[in-house]
């Protein structure tokens, strides 16, 4: 996500929400000594003969005085930083459970969003901007990986929804959203060890092991 901010505002002349048209005039004579404004006077211009020229200079609007470039400047750092700092965090949770048949093993992995930008973007998922997120699961033998499926609504009425394509990589378009968590669950055949991976090009990079279970 990118910003493309304002930097000036004729507001801040005065450092008041309040705007009147009067305000430029008042801030050219009180404050930039005349400066923003030259006189009108005739020209004679090459093309189109006698002409006028004078008015408000190009510093008059839309950029901000010299002398209040240094707050400018800190502002729109102190505006990036705050952006940085909601940067999507990923927190990953795996756990084994019992699988629906004797012999299997449910794999679960929940990713927790707990900022306030997504991974991905609805726009970079709709039009297939950049790379989706990966959940992937690390297993001695895939012929071990009987079933992959993203589980949602509440632990009392889970629906599940399969995955039919790579199960050992999951391809998650829509990443994880704002403030946002989704769960995933992998069945499993035998007991040997187990990694799961997660890769996002906005979220980072996170692995969990999980050791066989002790009979």
């Amino acid at each position: 996500i990118s910003f493309t901010n304002e930097l000036w505002s004729e507001s801040q002349r005065f450092q008041s929400a309040k705007r009147d048209r009067s305000d430029r005039v008042k801030f050219n004579d009180l404050v930039m000594m005349g400066s923003l404004y030259v006189d009108w006077k005739p020209f004679q211009h090459p093309k189109y003969g006698a002409i006028e020229i004078g008015g408000w200079t190009k510093e008059s609007s839309r950029v901000n005085p010299r002398f209040m470039l240094e707050e400018t400047c800190h502002r729109n750092a102190m505006f990036t930083l705050n952006q940085a700092e909601h940067m999507p965090k990923i927190e990953m949770s795996a756990e084994v459970l019992s699988g629906p048949t004797p012999g299997t093993r449910s794999i679960r992995v929940t990713l927790k969003n707990i900022e306030l930008i997504p991974t991905r973007t609805a726009l970079a998922a709709q039009k297939r901007i950049g790379l989706p997120d990966f959940l992937q699961i690390e297993i001695a033998d895939s012929k071990d990986l009987l079933a992959a499926s993203e589980i949602k609504g509440p632990a009392h009425n889970e629906r599940r929804t399969a995955f039919t394509k790579d199960l050992r990589r999951l391809r998650l378009e829509s990443g994880v959203g704002s403030k946002a968590k989704r769960t995933f669950e992998w069945i499993v055949a035998g007991n040997g060890l187990v990694r799961v991976v997660f890769t996002s090009q906005k979220g980072g990079k996170l692995s969990q092991d999980l050791e066989p279970t002790k009979k």
